[in-house]
Order: C-alpha cells, then sequence, then structure tokens
C-alpha cells in the first residue's frame, strides 16, 4: 500500500507534506513503509511530533505484530478498549478484523453493547481483563492469577500494555476527532 492518504482527522489534519519537518517526514516513511503500510487512524495526529510517532508506532508494531498476543486474544482486547471510550475509528477498523479472527458475531455485539461476551470463555476471559483494567487500573488478586494460569506472565504483561496502548490510541482519536472513513462526508463532518 506504501500511502499517506488524505486525512479524516477533523482536529488534527495532516499538515501538507511541504512543511514537515526531515524528522516527521522519516517517522512517516518508517509507519508507511513498516507493516501497516499507509499514515492512517492516530498516526496522523501523532505525526505532530515525530519522536512520539516513532515510539507509538514501535510499541504498536510490536503488539500487533510480534507479541504472543494474536487473533481472537488481540482483537477482543482492541474491541474492548474502543467500546469502553467510544472510539468509532478504532471500532470500524478492528471489528473486521475481529470477525476474521474467529470472535463470533454475538461475542463482538456483546462487546460493543459493554456487556460481558459469552458462549466463548477466551473471548470472556480477555473482556473480563480489559473491563477491570478500565474501571479500576488494576487486577484483583483471582483477575491476575486467572490471566497468568490461562496465558503466561508474559503474554499477561502484553495484554496489560496492549490494553493501555490502545487506550491511548483511543483517546488520541476521540480528541483529534478521527473519523470511520464511512462516516466522514465530504465536508468532513461525519456522522457520530
Amino acid at each position: 500500500m506504501n500511502e499517506v492518504p488524505a486525512s479524516n482527522s477533523r482536529r488534527f489534519p495532516l499538515p501538507p507534506a511541504d512543511t514537515w519537518s526531515a524528522e516527521t517526514r522519516q517517522a512517516i516513511h518508517r509507519v508507511v513503509n513498516g507493516p501497516r503500510g499507509a499514515l492512517l487512524g492516530p498516526f496522523v495526529p501523532l505525526a505532530r511530533s515525530a519522536g512520539l510517532l516513532d515510539s507509538v508506532q514501535a510499541v504498536g508494531e510490536f503488539l500487533r505484530y510480534r507479541s504472543g498476543l494474536r487473533g481472537k486474544v488481540l482483537e477482543t482486547l482492541v474491541l474492548t478498549v474502543a467500546a469502553r471510550w467510544n472510539a468509532a475509528y478504532e471500532w470500524s477498523h478492528h471489528a473486521p478484523i475481529a470477525a476474521a479472527a474467529g470472535v463470533a458475531p454475538e461475542c463482538v455485539e456483546a462487546i460493543r453493547q459493554g456487556r460481558e461476551p459469552r458462549g466463548d470463555d477466551e473471548v470472556a476471559a480477555v473482556w473480563a481483563v480489559v473491563q477491570e483494567l478500565s474501571t479500576i487500573g488494576d487486577l484483583a488478586e483471582k483477575t491476575y492469577r486467572s490471566a497468568v494460569d490461562r496465558w503466561g506472565e508474559r503474554q499477561t504483561v502484553e495484554l496489560i500494555t496492549a490494553a493501555g496502548y490502545y487506550t491511548m490510541l483511543g483517546w488520541i482519536l476521540n480528541v483529534a476527532q478521527v473519523v470511520p472513513e464511512e462516516q466522514d462526508d465530504e465536508n468532513g463532518k461525519g456522522s457520530s
């Protein structure tokens, strides 16, 4: 893909390329030529700080493409965070990925509505961890032990980190008013 598309960020649209510093140009180049293949979503507002863009995208690249988190686990986490923070762009981008990863439609709908998903123990376990982190910023001993027993220490740490990472992205997307492409009308106003 390797592109820098038009921005759908209402508050922080991508500045014209001729205004980018050398550091910004290099940071954008790394995103566009990495596994994402494009500068999208939260990375558009982050382009205002080349060092931050580089650092944030590197953490996300690890979590999404090289960590032990895969498929249903990662996508359930992302959807749970997106639903918690009403991050429409994050939801619209990851809901099809979650479906392709095997998250059942009824689980996706439950997560969207803020309800515990039923029928898939792993999806329910991820949802419970993320809900607890989002509510109290910690894990009760029972939840912590359950996570470590299910995923091991490494993946539990990655899961906690990913919850924080996607929360950060959700906040950036919301404040920047990045709208899903299907909501972005010709006037840039979209629907909510």
